[in-house]
């Protein structure tokens, strides 16, 4: 007969799934779309450096918009309203279809990153409590493994698209549209078997001065967030690395080299997820070192190196949408989970602004090998700061 205990764990373990299935469907839309938008931007004219910007303020703004986003939650509750109204952002992928030029196809993409912005921190606030007792690491890499099945089934998808129908990405984007309508279905099941488990977190009526609240963020969870920072900023986006693919390889096998790259994520997440339970921040010593690789490998335009600059790319991003988040929930207190998400990802949102530009700017003057020493001296630099919230947290 099964204890209250095993109970709890069982059904936190159900919850997990079910956020899971929700990011599958998800990733198969924003995924399978990212694997194609710098090829179809390049087709339509766009520099290295434009690809680069657009990306990385995408990315910025997928993650500045998370602050406000993530107070507002803490405090008026919405989590779950917050959570439907992010992922229904996901319609403007197939939309990209249509678009008529560059202008309109960077509109759909910000609407998207947008989306995801209003959405992650409520859902992250969400599963945190789902999960509460099972492990964050364990239930973020739980959670990233079953979103980087989508991640990997959404690229493949459009890159068997572009393979059967002489590259036509506009067909690609619009083949997208029913796994939409499947992830808002799951988030209603998951939203149905979750609310009691998460009534606590959206209940709550008590006002919160979030200046006074402000002040008691734990100094460690600063120090991290500003190697976080450092570690992004230094770390090449697969948008350049399939940038400097193109034309080296047929386009469907660009977009199938990020399909490798999301299994490679969905692996290494899971493993990361597990060994960070147990080692906690030694973990990361493994992660900036494999940060640095895709800027490396990128160095000389040869196609095999440049798909294994792809494939380390996902190594880098198993960690990132795992154990990053892992170690935000572990620094901060319940009520100001959203708040802290806000804070960690407008940074880390705003390094993927820098880091994209950068290096776009120095693949356009043709410099890689600029671009992997910056690589490298800002994963060193992340390492240092790692050290000293070690330091402070073993006090």
């Amino acid at each position: 007969m099964s204890t209250n205990n095993e109970t709890k764990i069982r059904s936190a373990y159900y919850g997990i799934v079910l956020f899971g299935v929700v990011s599958l469907f998800g990733d198969i839309v924003y995924e399978g779309a990212r694997s194609a938008v710098p090829e179809y931007m390049k087709i339509m004219g766009a520099s290295a450096t434009f690809v680069g910007l657009i990306i990385g303020f995408g990315e910025f703004l997928a993650y500045a918009i998370r602050l406000p986003a993530g107070s507002f939650v803490d405090i008026f509750g919405l989590y779950w309203l917050t959570t439907f109204i992010g992922y229904a952002s996901l319609f403007s992928i197939p939309l990209l279809a249509i678009a008529p030029s560059l202008a309109w196809v960077a509109l759909f993409v910000f609407l998207e990153r947008f989306g995801k912005g209003v959405r992650n921190p409520s859902r992250d606030a969400l599963l945190s409590v789902v999960s509460k007792d099972v492990g964050s690491g364990k239930a973020f890499g739980i959670h990233e493994f079953l979103d980087q099945i989508g991640a990997v089934t959404g690229p493949t998808i459009v890159a068997a698209i572009l393979f059967f129908t002489n590259n036509s990405f506009r067909t690609a984007f619009a083949s997208l549209s029913p796994f939409v309508v499947l992830c808002l279905l799951a988030l209603f099941f998951a939203y149905t078997f979750t609310k009691e488990r998460t009534k606590a977190i959206e209940s709550r009526k008590e006002k919160i001065n979030m200046r006074e609240e402000f002040s008691k963020i734990p100094k460690h969870f600063w120090l991290y967030s500003i190697s976080a920072f450092l570690s992004t900023v230094g770390f090449v986006h697969f948008a350049l690395l399939s940038y400097r693919l193109q034309g080296l390889v047929p386009d469907w096998l660009v977009a199938f080299s990020f399909s490798l790259a999301m299994a490679i994520d969905a692996i290494f997440a899971l493993l990361l997820g597990f060994l960070y339970d147990k080692y906690k921040l030694k973990v990361f010593y493994f992660i900036f070192m494999a940060n640095s690789l895709p800027a490396i490998l990128a160095i000389l335009p040869n196609p095999i190196l440049l798909i294994l600059a792809v494939a380390s790319f996902g190594i880098g991003m198993g960690a990132q949408e795992s154990i990053y988040r892992s170690v935000v929930a572990d620094l901060t207190p319940i009520h100001l989970r959203g708040t802290a998400y806000g804070i960690f990802n407008t940074l880390y949102g705003l390094a993927w602004t820098i880091g994209g530009a950068v290096a776009g700017i120095f693949y356009d003057f043709n410099h890689p090998e600029t671009v992997a020493i910056f690589s490298i001296i800002m994963e060193l630099i992340a390492f240092y700061f790692t050290l000293k919230v070690e330091k402070f947290l073993n006090r």
